[in-house]
């Protein structure tokens, strides 16, 4: 397998809280190591933030061979600010920047990811994360974040990462952040697609025909059982369209989905309209993959019918039958004697 490159910012709360919750800058190590774990073709660059967002040394995306680690590792150092760091946590600023310089510098044919530790809430308030989660979004950046200690808003940065498609972690002391930060290394480099960027195709499409009914409230995760309901569902005059926005897939990863349907038609009927039905995304190689979903059909039986009494001994209608007399019944279909 080529592991393909990647693009990563990290955004490293330098707050005056930092000075209790990572006395020891270890912060800064679990970063350090995550640069010397990165290959000679990805890039990075790094970003503090306090009541506003700066890069380091204004070092532009850099390439991590042996020079570039050096340099980067460097930046990371003054970032070592405890136990005399200070200011808010302008979490807003530092997403706004963040996407700014992967958007402008960052390579679409790889991976871009931003990294955001902090171990507060916004201060001053945030306004504007919902926008700046759709620009990232949009433009495919994919958004870590790492919440450190008790004071964090877990529901906020849980948000941030799940709609850009990463993942919240919480490190309850700054001795947990090393193992985090190797974690988050290791799932960016399995990333297999993510969703085009710019455009507003989603990665999942089916197409059902008008002569089935889809069943809302029936969508689930064949594997998990837990709940899949499609971003987007329309009925048209000639079909059901259903619309998965799913932001990315890693290597290995199985994305499926079971849902209910009834029909007023008998006999064999398509399940997807093919080639409507398909999956569309971006491979890290930078090539576009649009895959039809392969066509398949279902048998819809007609509505059953129970087995009906055929006659009787003594015949139906007979008056004056004994209450001891045995009474026969035959039916229209061969019953089970067990039954």
């Amino acid at each position: 397998m080529t592991l393909i490159p990647q693009d990563v910012v990290f955004q490293i709360d330098e707050s005056g809280s930092m000075n209790s919750n990572d006395q020891f800058n270890l912060r800064v190590e679990a970063v350090q190591n995550y640069i010397d774990g990165m290959r000679d073709d990805d890039r990075g660059t790094l970003i503090g933030f306090t009541l506003s967002a700066w890069v380091v040394n204004n070092r532009p995306l850099t390439y991590t061979d042996p020079p570039g680690k050096v340099a980067l590792k460097s930046d990371a150092s003054t970032l070592a600010c405890s136990p005399a760091c200070s200011g808010g946590t302008n979490i807003d600023s530092a997403l706004q920047l963040g996407n700014n310089v992967l958007i402008a510098q960052g390579n679409t044919s790889r991976p871009r990811v931003e990294i955001l530790l902090t171990d507060g809430r916004c201060e001053p308030p945030c306004t504007n994360t919902n926008n700046l989660i759709n620009q990232a979004a949009n433009n495919g950046l994919v958004i870590y974040t790492i919440g450190l200690g008790a004071g964090v808003d877990a529901a906020f940065l849980t948000n941030i990462a799940v709609r850009t498609g990463g993942r919240y972690y919480f490190a309850s002391t700054a001795q947990d952040l090393a193992a985090i930060y190797a974690e988050i290394g290791t799932r960016v480099n399995r990333t297999a697609g993510v969703k085009i960027p710019n455009s507003q195709v989603s990665m999942i499409e089916d197409d059902v025909a008008v002569s089935l009914t889809v069943q809302p409230g029936t969508f689930v995760d064949p594997f998990t059982g837990e709940p899949r309901t499609p971003s987007f569902m329309q009925q048209t005059s000639d079909r059901t369209v259903l619309q998965w926005d799913v932001t990315r897939i890693q290597i290995n990863e199985t994305w499926a989905v079971t849902y209910n349907v009834t029909s007023n038609l008998v006999g064999v009927q398509d399940v997807a309209l093919h080639p409507d039905a398909r999956i569309a995304y971006m491979r890290w190689d930078g090539s576009l993959v649009f895959q039809t979903i392969p066509q398949g059909s279902l048998t819809v039986l007609g509505l059953p019918s129970p087995p009906y009494v055929t006659a009787t001994s003594p015949p139906d209608g007979t008056t004056n039958v004994p209450v001891n007399q045995p009474i026969q019944v035959v039916f229209s279909e061969a019953m089970a004697a067990a039954t």
